[in-house]
């Protein structure tokens, strides 16, 4: 950073305070030399449309290894660069409190307040709002366990309706064998009546801890189908899906088709979709006659979730050629946008960009970052739409930059979703990092191979995991406690090493105490994955439990049976991690059988 003498900065913020009504008229255009000798941003931001270039000066390919960062400062003119440079300056003199303080509040109360050094500077004079205490939910009076079960079986649905969801689950749970459950059913009625789809859901849930006992399983089936069609909300939705997971163990696809196609085409619920799209899908020869319903559920699923496990699997299992995911592999590049055409600029955005730049460029990470967590949160806060695609993906690229994993991946994800053009390996790599690991430094393969000999785990299975635990934050802590890019607890990582908290965050203690943990697990479990990440998530207390109650080798119907849903989800999005790190940094082919992750669910698509 450049030192700037006190008056020379008293006369950069006069400047500054003077001319930053400009920014409304022309963006980036501050005042500076003559415009020929910008002529890329001159003609941008001319309000005469034949002055600017055939293609939009600020498009660039997206290079995720490139050597330098992109910049739209590179495109302004020198003047224009000072301009933008002085001001940031200025800024970085008033927040450090370098300026007379009378100066600095005539600057925030005179400058244009949609000028973003104005805005933000005047937003660190105010006092941090005070915290608000979570108000307090009033639900329905606690009844016991003993009252529930009274009701259940004197079939009182009226006075069962009044009654909390878990207190209905703990009335459920008091009966503790098979046939007092099978008592408690028939006498309270939930088969002939719908008035209470919560109390079936609740009982079928209780008798699959009797599986996988065959009788029991028709009743479950039986149960979760009652719930599903006396309810048309979330409840209902959530039976459905148990009815079609369920129904396909027991029955097969006929009989779970109603549900299947309930779940992948609901018009608000959109938490089973892909699941339901998939199976159906898995369904074809059940349902070759049905052409139509096929044809909608390919289309629905690589349309609203490309880049899924069960699209991957789809496009597998899809008979008519090549995998259509591997598309977006063929594509090297992705256009970005550093900037917005002044008719599509919204609220300043470009000025905003050139805040953060100029800040970046001066070496002050932590205002750059200030200032681009101000600019996300505006746009995050439903807007984002408004902002064009390829420009969404330079604030990804931003984010990116300033480590800011868990913000990008909430940009990321819908708009590679609905704007598949910008699919290509450059924006799958931004979407999928490899951060603290050397898998592209060196000999790839030789420094990748000497990494996993020492850990004993696939490189691509750490981060596929530490992508979904923590987003790659060093410094993330769940409510539970478990702290650092691998989310370990510190029981668990004291097993292992003596460690402080502190010590957890560390990126190399959590790799290395992770991986041992990983490891373990691995050899626990005979290297299946799909088991390790359920125990990993779940305790592997409640994983051998279901491995017992859900005897099947359909390994992908064996994960939908999982009766949580956050383990579903997490085992499901590790594998999908794990497929796009190997198409994107190598299969390791070549390593040892010991260190490569063997998915039974991705067996078919990697050895393909």
């Amino acid at each position: 950073m450049r030192i700037w003498p006190l008056k020379i900065t008293l006369s950069i913020l006069v400047v500054a305070s003077a001319c930053s009504h400009l920014g409304r008229q022309s963006h980036l255009h501050l005042q500076g030399p003559d415009p020929a000798e910008g002529a890329e941003i001159s003609s941008l931001t001319s309000q005469d449309p034949s002055r600017r270039p055939a293609e939009f000066a600020f498009a660039k390919s997206l290079k995720v290894t490139q050597s330098e960062p992109l910049r739209g400062l590179e495109f302004v003119s020198e003047g224009e660069r000072e301009q933008w440079l002085s001001r940031a300056e200025a800024y970085i003199e008033l927040r450090k409190g370098n300026v007379d303080q009378e100066l600095g509040r005539g600057f925030s109360q005179d400058c244009d307040p949609v000028d973003p050094f104005c805005w933000l500077y005047r937003k660190s004079l105010e006092p941090p709002p005070p915290r608000r205490a979570r108000p307090r939910e009033v639900g329905p009076p606690r009844v016991s366990a003993a009252q529930v079960r009274q009701w259940l079986l004197g079939g009182e649905h009226d006075r069962l309706k009044e009654v909390s969801e878990r207190d209905i689950r703990r009335g459920v749970a008091s009966f503790r064998d098979l046939t007092s459950l099978n008592r408690a059913v028939d006498r309270s009625g939930l088969l002939e009546a719908c008035e209470l789809p919560f109390v079936s859901m609740a009982f079928a849930s209780k008798f699959e801890e009797h599986l996988p006992a065959q009788e029991v399983r028709h009743r479950v089936v039986e149960l979760y189908e009652r719930a599903a069609n006396c309810d048309e909300g979330l409840t209902g939705v959530r039976a459905s899906f148990r009815a079609a997971v369920m129904g396909l163990w027991v029955y097969g696809c006929t009989r779970a088709l109603p549900y299947l196609e309930r779940i992948a085409f609901h018009p608000e619920v959109s938490d089973y979709q892909s699941r339901g799209l998939y199976w159906i899908l898995s369904c074809r020869q059940e349902f070759s006659g049905q052409q139509e319903l096929l044809a909608r559920a390919a289309s629905a699923l690589q349309s609203r979730y490309p880049l899924s496990l069960q699209n991957i699997l789809a496009s597998a299992q899809d008979s008519s050629g090549e995998m259509k995911i591997h598309q977006f592999l063929s594509r090297q590049d992705t256009q970005v946008w550093l900037r917005l055409p002044q008719e599509q600029d919204p609220d300043l955005v470009n000025a905003w960009l050139g805040a953060i730049e100029s800040l970046e460029e001066l070496d002050e990470r932590g205002l750059a970052r200030e200032a681009l967590l101000e600019l996300t949160r505006r746009w995050l806060d439903g807007e984002i739409e408004a902002l064009a695609p390829a420009l969404r993906l330079y604030l990804a690229v931003l984010l990116d930059r300033h480590e800011d994993h868990l913000n990008k991946f909430r940009i990321m994800a819908p708009l590679l979703r609905d704007h598949q053009e910008l699919l290509s390996r450059s924006s799958l790599k931004l979407f999928y990092p490899n951060n603290y690991f050397e898998v592209e430094t060196g000999d790839e393969f030789e420094v990748r191979a000497r990494k996993e000999n020492q850990w004993g785990v696939d490189t691509h299975l750490l981060l596929a995991l530490i992508r979904q635990e923590s987003a790659f934050q060093r410094r993330a802590r769940s409510p539970a406690g478990a702290r650092g890019l691998m989310q370990l607890m510190p029981r668990t990582a004291r097993s292992f090493e003596r460690v402080s908290l502190e010590d957890l965050y560390d990126p190399e203690i959590n790799k290395r105490i992770g991986s041992q943990y990983l490891r373990q697990l691995l050899r626990r479990y005979d290297g299946d994955v799909e088991v390790v990440l359920a125990a990993y998530n779940a305790g592997p207390s409640r994983i051998g439990e279901w491995r017992r109650r859900y005897p099947t080798e359909d390994r992908m119907l064996f994960v939908d049976l999982f009766p949580f849903r956050e383990t579903r989800d997490y085992v499901a999005a590790i594998a999908r991690n794990y497929f796009w790190y190997s198409q994107l940094y190598g299969q390791n082919q070549d390593l040892p059988q010991p260190n490569r992750a063997s998915f039974q669910l991705l067996s078919p698509v990697l050895e393909n």
